[in-house]
C-alpha cells in the first residue's frame, strides 16, 4: 500500500511541475532541516553577524517527530545557518533517517573535521557531505 501511495505521490509531483499551480497536489519528497543555528566561525561575509535569533540545537526527539510526519520524503539535507557538526545528535539523526530509507546530506565548513569526527563520518550512514 505504501508503494502505491508513493507512486501516486510521484505522479502528483509531476502534475505539480507541469501545471505550475500555486498549491501542490503532492507531498514533499525532499526536506531541509537545520540541526543547529550555532556556528564555530564568525566569517565577515556571513549574514549571521546581523542574525539575531537565539542559538540552539534541534533535539533528536523533535527531529524524529518531524521526519515521521513526512511519509514520502526520499532525501533530507541537514544544514542551514549553523555548523551541523556542533549538534551532538547529528549522527543519531543521520542514522534514523537512513533506517527510514531516506538519503542524508549535510554541508559543513570543515573546520571541525578532526581524525575522530572524520572516522565517525566514514563509519556513519551519511550519503553525501558537502
Amino acid at each position: 500500500m505504501n508503494r502505491i501511495r508513493s507512486i501516486i505521490n510521484r505522479i502528483l509531483l509531476r502534475i505539480d511541475l507541469i501545471i505550475r499551480a500555486p498549491w501542490c497536489l503532492s507531498n514533499p519528497i525532499e526536506v531541509q532541516l537545520e540541526p543547529t543555528n550555532k556556528c564555530n566561525l564568525n566569517c565577515t561575509m556571513c549574514l549571521r553577524s546581523i542574525y539575531k535569533r537565539q542559538m540552539m540545537d534541534m533535539n533528536f526527539e523533535d527531529f524524529k517527530y518531524i521526519i515521521d510526519k513526512f511519509k514520502y520524503v526520499k532525501s533530507i539535507t541537514l544544514h542551514g545557518w549553523g555548523e551541523p557538526l556542533l549538534n551532538q545528535d547529528l549522527f543519531r539523526m543521520v542514522d534514523y533517517a537512513h533506517h527510514k530509507g531516506i538519503i542524508t546530506v549535510f554541508a559543513t565548513n570543515g573546520s571541525l573535521l578532526s581524525p575522530n569526527i572524520s572516522l565517525k563520518l566514514l563509519n556513519s550512514n551519511l550519503d553525501i557531505i558537502v
